[in-house]
């Protein structure tokens, strides 16, 4: 049996194997594009309102509403009655207000902590493309994730980006006008030659 020490230096020495044939595995896309405020509204909008989940619940509410509404102005209602449908009406009202007010907060939130934490200067970040890979690097080269293909679950596009959502929910931008090697029209071929939709 190999000595603990021994095998903890194979690892080391095959995950620096792998980090190396990573970045020696040409580019076929590179994009550069500093986190703003646009960047963490699109970010915000799709959590918040275009997630299946959230377009199901608005789809219910919204037929909820609908319905209260119309129990309210019919003519046999009771005082009892109305004062219940008054409030199950505000319950989606309410709802809706929370998520508009966290659409507008959390951008704002998100790209302070962001400047907090790069003394005041945003985020510049260089994704790196290749036929196995989706890298992210800091301006300084550090590379920051690397997302294999497999562990991608959707591609979303929105007005600026194209957002790769991994199965552990984390999110790998692409700004569509700021492509320094490849365009957005050849990434979006690539990415159905992968199989995803988008």
């Amino acid at each position: 049996m190999a000595p603990l020490c021994a095998l903890m230096v194979d690892v080391t020495a095959a995950h620096a194997a792998g980090r190396k044939r990573r970045s020696l595995m040409p580019s076929l896309f590179e994009n550069r594009f500093l986190h703003s405020k646009e960047f963490y509204r699109e970010i915000s909008f799709y959590s918040l309102f275009k997630r299946p989940l959230m377009l199901v619940a608005f789809i219910l509410l919204s037929l909820g509403f609908v319905l209260l509404f119309m129990n309210l102005i019919s003519a046999n209602s009771s005082s009892y009655e109305f004062t219940l449908t008054i409030g199950l009406l505000l319950v989606p009202l309410a709802l809706l207000t929370a998520l508009i007010i966290n659409y507008i907060r959390i951008p704002n939130i998100r790209l302070k902590q962001e400047l907090d934490m790069n003394f005041g200067v945003p985020y510049d970040e260089t994704v790196v493309v290749n036929d196995l890979w989706i890298s992210g690097f800091a301006a300084n080269g550090t590379r920051k994730y690397a997302i294999q293909f497999g562990e991608i679950k959707k591609v979303v596009k929105t007005k600026h980006y194209f957002l790769l959502i991994t199965k552990s929910r984390l999110i790998c931008a692409l700004k569509k006008d700021s492509f320094i090697k490849g365009n957005p029209d050849d990434f979006l071929l690539f990415l159905r030659s992968k199989g995803y939709r988008c």
